[in-house]
């Protein structure tokens, strides 16, 4: 039985595609459970001729040739009625999945009897969805779980029956935002959909060459009718309510809305003016004013404004919100019962070209809190109403969260934050105003931070706040109270010998972390206080006790002391690192066989902890006296 059919459209690939088939033929599934479908597109390279060479002599994987048809939905479509497997999952060309995602994703949604299964995707040059896979959802649907619009590619796994009984095909003409109208009347027809939240399976690539349509310039009079189109399936399958308008109103965010952010001021003034009035038409037509109440406090503006009919004033409101983004801050940083707490201040702020940054005001009047906006953006109708996130507070978030370096991939950490409210200046009207600040604290457990699970690689800190429609990420570090690099040190966790390093990056100074991966050779900086060591004969030898400052102990950690003479001879003795009572660190305990140091000269102190080695920077040497010994840089 074929459990997975994989459907793949390529045009002019060339030999970029080879990293995606190569992907597909180290799938875990075995490989009379799955096919692999490739349609080639009319390409005018060597495309098909790539595929064919690559795929010869593999029973489980087809070529198919068909005139070119300008889009990959009519490629999907064929790849729909060929395909043999229980279920379809579409890749592009240009991406790559892992190892284990047919498998896993076969498995998730035989378990949950699903229709449509959202794998884990990182971007790789582009954005990929990060909100709709964090966490796990075994048995959902778009009207109750509204997170699944998130990502509307048509990069999942769906069961092929399904896509048959319910006519669901793609739009082979040219027509934009195909994948959104495909995607929304599948979560509509489906009746369960399920997330694989805790494996990447998919590697999404901006390749340029592959003349990608989602990074051609927007065509107004083409891309707009789209969105208008999207409207006519919500209106065919929603009842008029809530649900539905709450459905226009994502569309109208995140389609109509954005496109008149601060970009606008970058175009050629035509061009803008066109964007604004096909946006305008279509608003006219198919969005009442009252749809705005589902909008984040910004949007509400914007769309007032742009309800006025005049293009300069939304060129200005552009001009007052651009390079809004929050400022994030490390007020301290400290291992706590196996955790690194990360304490963390924000402050929402517009940004000048010089970096400087400018507050975004608010007010307080009456009992509600307004956005402090210029008197000619005030006099239009609407805006004075639209502004007041009062009833929005409860959808500030701060939102912390490392990213693995390697091949991407999010992951969030647990959090709390509150707000606070820092007062400013006046305005021009002669009102108190001030700024918004989000105090924060965030929790990273390098044992269970994989939704339960160990990580480990190179882990860069980031966070997310958003505010009031405004939702920008920011690396953490380069901003921090003066008192933080001296809390950071690496720690030893658990009973499997994980080490981690907090360090900063070069150049930018940003806040990472190795996770059992790499040397110790960190622990040199941990070997600061030379002079609170010890070196002292004993009738065995000479015991040496040095602080290291390491987080806190759950445990003595067993470890090996080398000692490297100038003949590059190395002794391994044991140590044991064991914690000391707050303020003291840590301290490292081994004893030296008096054998061992018979005839030697000086020898350079490093440690092993399985299997990774750590230059100490110290190197133990004798003393006058016959017998001593001491520690030395």
């Amino acid at each position: 039985m074929i459990k997975v059919t994989v459907v793949v459209p390529a045009h002019n690939s060339g030999e970029a595609i080879l990293v995606g088939l190569e992907a597909l033929r180290r799938q875990s599934l075995p490989d009379h459970e799955y096919e692999v479908i490739y349609v080639n597109d009319g390409s005018t390279d060597d495309t098909g001729t790539i595929l064919e060479k690559h795929t010869a002599g593999l029973h489980n994987f087809r070529v198919l040739h068909i005139p070119n048809s300008g889009w990959p939905g009519k490629p999907r479509n064929l790849g729909i009625e060929e395909a043999r497997g229980e279920f379809i999952y579409f890749v592009d060309d240009d991406d790559w999945i892992e190892p284990e995602s047919l498998e896993r994703l076969y498995n998730k949604a035989v378990a949950n009897d699903s229709d449509i299964v959202v794998p884990k995707m990182v971007g790789h040059g582009r954005s990929a969805p990060r909100e709709t896979t964090s966490y796990p959802l075994d048995a959902g649907h778009v009207v109750t779980h509204p997170i699944l619009l998130g990502s509307m590619s048509v990069l999942k796994l769906f069961r092929r029956s399904f896509l048959l009984e319910n006519h669901l095909r793609f739009a082979e003409e040219k027509v934009r935002l195909e994948d959104d109208m495909f995607m929304l009347r599948a979560h509509l027809a489906a009746r369960r959909v399920s997330v694989l939240h805790d494996y990447t399976c998919y590697h999404s690539v901006r390749n340029e060459g592959f003349g990608n349509i989602s990074f051609s310039k927007l065509d107004p009079f083409e891309y707009f009718p789209s969105v208008g189109m999207v409207f006519d399936i919500i209106d065919q399958h929603l009842a008029p309510g809530t649900v539905r308008d709450s459905f226009i109103a994502r569309w109208y965010h995140v389609k109509m809305l954005n496109q008149l952010d601060e970009r606008i001021l970058r175009h050629e003034r035509g061009y803008y003016l066109d964007i604004y009035r096909v946006i305008l038409d279509l608003v006219n037509t198919r969005i009442p004013p009252h749809i705005d109440s589902h909008l984040p406090a910004n949007l509400r503006v914007r769309s007032a404004v742009l309800r006025s009919g005049d293009p300069d004033l939304m060129l200005k409101l552009a001009a007052w919100e651009a390079n809004t983004n929050h400022q994030p801050r490390i007020e301290s940083i400290g291992w706590r019962d196996g955790s690194l707490h990360v304490a963390i201040s924000s402050d929402l702020a517009r940004f000048a070209k010089d970096g400087t940054a400018d507050p975004v005001r608010f007010l307080h009047r009456d009992g509600r809190i307004l956005w402090d906006l210029p008197s000619s953006l005030l006099a239009v109708p609407g805006v004075a109403e639209a502004r007041d996130v009062t009833d929005l507070l409860e959808t500030v978030k701060m939102r912390p969260f490392v990213r693995y370096r390697d091949v991407g991939g999010d992951l969030f950490v647990p959090k709390s934050y509150a707000l606070a409210w820092r007062p400013l200046g006046h305005n021009a009207q002669g009102e108190q105003t001030f700024a918004l600040r989000v105090d924060g604290q965030a929790r990273i457990d390098p044992l269970t931070t994989n939704h339960g699970a160990p990580i480990s690689g190179i882990w860069d800190v980031f966070v997310l706040v958003e505010a009031f429609g405004w939702g920008k990420t920011r690396r953490l570090g380069d901003n921090r109270n003066k008192m933080v690099d001296a809390q950071v040190r690496p720690a030893f966790l658990g009973p499997h010998g994980v080490f981690v390093n907090p360090y900063w990056t070069k150049p930018y100074s940003n806040l990472s972390l190795t996770v059992d991966s790499g040397s110790l050779n960190t622990l040199r900086g941990a070997a600061r206080e030379i002079e609170e060591a010890t070196v002292t004969g004993t009738p065995h030898g000479v015991a040496v006790s040095l602080p290291l400052e390491v987080a806190p102990l759950a445990a003595p950690v067993s470890l090996l002391a080398c000692l490297t003479d100038e003949n590059k001879q190395t002794v391994r003795i044991p140590a044991l690192l064991t914690d000391a009572h707050p303020p003291a660190s840590p301290r490292l305990d081994f004893t030296v066989p008096a054998h061992v140091l018979n005839g030697r000269g000086p020898c350079r102190l490093s440690v092993e902890y399985f299997g990774r080695g750590g230059d100490l920077g110290l190197s133990l040497a004798p003393d006058r006296t016959p017998g001593s010994w001491y520690l030395t840089r």
